[in-house]
């Protein structure tokens, strides 16, 4: 199955779960994907996709909007790096030994072939992951000694490259891992996100209880909650997941 909109094929994936209802959700890449109950038969998601054909192609639409402005935003930051909540000009040097270096707004990119976007993206990349565990560690150490409270006797902190979200946190782990992405943003935007994982190991929802403990914790959470919603920042996301695949 698939919808042509445009001009361009968008795909569908059909797939049967333990779900009550039919869910349908599009993704960046345009894929269409559509779970259904198990009882439920192909003619079903037809006739679903006769009925809201004008609602799906409003989400194309919208998706399309977004890659378009994301694309626009790529290219207008491709000459500059975010770290730690500062924008850096990005200059490059060629050198045998790839290294990063900050020197005052410049962030300088040393490498055989810093040219190289492919390159330019591993020499960075690798010092987000180099820098991540320094960085986290000097937070923690803060809040810990600020909030003692808010911290169990045993928890475990770890570092993966989400996109989708700044933090996860599993009580009965004692478990919570961060988004190497947040080495883009200010320190007080790690703090906030720290704090807010840390806070579910009291409150397990993000009811009122919880926004009144975050709060007294990081009062100006929301104005940090809007800094890492900016986009400019994550136009400048570096794929890292596709890095560490190209250092295997």
């Amino acid at each position: 199955m698939k919808i042509i909109h445009n001009n361009k094929e968008y795909p569908i994936t059909v797939t049967r779960k333990r779900v009550r209802y039919l869910n349908l959700r599009i993704q960046k890449d345009g894929e269409i994907r559509i779970s259904i109950p198990f009882n439920s038969s192909v003619d079903f998601v037809r006739n679903f996709l006769e009925e809201k054909d004008d609602r799906i192609r409003k989400m194309i639409e919208k998706i399309e909007s977004t890659n378009l402005r994301d694309s626009e935003l790529k290219k207008q930051y491709q000459n500059s790096f975010w770290y730690l909540g500062d924008k850096y000009n990005i200059q490059l040097v060629k050198n045998k030994e790839p290294n990063v270096d900050i020197i005052e707004d410049r962030i300088i990119i040393s490498g055989p072939n810093p040219e190289s976007k492919i390159e330019r993206d591993v020499i960075l990349g690798n010092f987000i992951v180099q820098n991540s565990v320094v960085i986290f560690e000097r937070v923690i150490t803060g809040l810990r000694s600020r909030f003692p409270e808010l911290f169990p006797d045993r928890v475990a902190f770890k570092i993966k490259n989400y996109t989708s979200k700044w933090g996860t946190c599993y009580p009965f782990k004692n478990v919570v891992t961060l988004s190497l992405y947040l080495l883009h943003y200010d320190v007080k935007c790690i703090e906030y996100i720290v704090v807010h994982e840390l806070a579910h190991f009291k409150h397990q929802n993000h009811g009122k209880e919880f926004h009144r403990l975050v709060e007294s914790k990081i009062p100006d959470w929301k104005e940090y909650n809007v800094l890492l919603r900016n986009p400019d920042i994550k136009a400048g996301f570096i794929n890292l997941k596709a890095i560490r695949n190209r250092c295997r």
